[in-house]
């Protein structure tokens, strides 16, 4: 089976645009992008099964460290992506096969190991409307989950998807192998948005025409993954820009913000909106959700710890008493700005004051947070030396009932060994002298 030219991947968050996006790529006829393949997260859990596998996950793991030794990993793990790739890529008659996952945030150092030279597209949109898309697609309230400090998936995505992502582009946005698109201007003006997709893929552009909508020319879009809605849709509107202004209520719209904070918001070129929602650098809650990401991979990597989920449980409610702490420190400027503070000497002083109580904040839940992983080491010692004692006693008792079965063979030995040196005839079963009647006793015979 022949490997595929190139592979490139496609980077984004989900509900930012990556299936729209799609579509324009596949209008290529050298690109073939199908909906979300998930092969990298699927591989990234390689020898990995439940707590509750039959195998024994930790048996599991120890087999397959001995048996692949020193194999290079990556490029094992690389050439059974690539040979996935190649089998739909033969099939789809195309040249380069793109990997739109946009989950793929969370294993981006594998990605990186493994095809460290492969082009990266990243669709960016504005983090509020990527809310906006999660709450009307899957009904959840985003910020009541944030502010609840609620271990749930969306939140992952949002708070340590758009983190990771802006991360990725302090290191990449210079390569030649990396495309930047955004959502905004992929509506508004898909073919200028295409312009350094077609640059870092090495191909030639295509136009763009108006049908390239048409799911009977995207045959790439079947299947259950990706954005559905993309099937009822006719042709690249702007009607979602800006929809979180009038979707979301102030109070909401500050927490989301929040949550990534100013420095994210600025990596990803949405900066000036921060401000517009809250006077708060925020990311407390942020860093929380990458704890629970990392917790739940902890969780896979260590599933006989017993005290993880409770750890991740605890955690979150520490961290959530860390924010209300937080967001309490900055009731002072608050009540600065109220007040009519005119002076920006004075209100930089009341900012940084409320900046040292978060960044003391922030130290708390990192010492609990070491803490909490500490007792978790303990209990889980603890319980690695109670199995030992049991092991240890269960090896006394089959030593003691093998004693006992020795003895009774020894036992037994000695009575077959009696048996045999015993007489034949017992002393009772002896033949008695017997006189005959009418004879008389012989000293009565000598006296007559």
């Amino acid at each position: 089976m022949s490997l595929p030219a190139t592979t490139a991947f496609l980077l984004g968050v989900p509900r930012s645009g990556t299936t729209l996006l799609s579509v324009l790529l596949n209008r290529h006829p050298a690109l073939y992008c199908p909906t979300e393949p998930w092969l990298l997260l699927a591989l990234a859990q390689f020898g990995r099964v439940p707590p509750v596998a039959a195998c024994g996950p930790r048996i599991l793991r120890d087999a397959l460290e001995d048996f692949l030794g020193n194999t290079d990993r990556a490029a094992l793990m690389r050439s059974l992506a690539e040979r996935g790739y190649s089998a739909r890529l033969q099939a789809a008659g195309r040249q380069i096969f793109i990997d739109k996952t946009p989950r793929y945030y969370q294993v981006l150092d594998h990605l990186q190991s493994w095809f460290p030279d492969a082009p990266r597209i990243v669709l960016l949109r504005h983090p509020l409307d990527v809310a906006a898309s999660m709450v009307s697609t899957w009904q959840v309230d985003l910020a009541g989950v944030i502010r609840g400090a609620h271990d749930h998936r969306l939140a992952i995505d949002y708070c340590v998807g758009h983190a990771r992502l802006a991360e990725l582009l302090k290191t990449t946005r210079a390569s030649a192998k990396t495309a930047v698109v955004r959502y905004e201007q992929m509506v508004s003006d898909p073919a200028m948005a295409m312009v350094p997709v077609w640059r870092a893929l090495g191909i030639d552009p295509v136009p763009l025409d108006g049908d390239f909508l048409d799911l009977d020319k995207n045959p790439a879009l079947g299947g259950r993954m990706g954005d559905q809605k993309i099937r009822s849709t006719t042709s690249v509107h702007q009607q979602s820009c800006g929809r979180w202004r009038t979707q979301f209520a102030p109070a909401d719209a500050q927490t989301l913000a929040e949550a990534l904070g100013q420095t994210v918001f600025d990596q990803l070129g949405y900066g000036e909106d921060y401000w517009e929602v809250t006077s708060r650098r925020g990311s407390v809650r942020g860093a929380f959700y990458a704890s629970c990401l990392v917790a739940r991979e902890r969780e896979v990597e260590e599933p006989d710890d017993e005290v993880i989920p409770g750890d991740r449980l605890r955690l979150g409610q520490q961290v959530a008493v860390a924010i209300a702490r937080a967001e309490a420190g900055d009731v002072a400027l608050a009540e600065a700005q109220q007040a009519g503070v005119s002076s920006a000497a004075e209100a930089t002083a009341v900012r940084a004051v409320a900046e040292e109580r978060l960044s003391l904040i922030q130290r708390l839940e990192s010492e609990l947070h070491d803490r909490s992983l500490a007792a978790a080491k303990a209990v889980a010692d603890l319980h690695a030396d109670q199995r030992r004692r049991q092991t240890d006693q269960d090896a006394q008792s089959r030593q003691l009932a093998d004693a006992h079965q020795e003895m009774r063979g020894l036992r037994a030995a000695l009575d077959e060994r009696l048996a045999l040196i015993k007489p034949s005839v017992s002393p009772t079963s002896r033949p008695r002298r017997v006189r005959s009647r009418g004879c008389a006793p012989r000293w009565m015979s000598a006296s007559h």
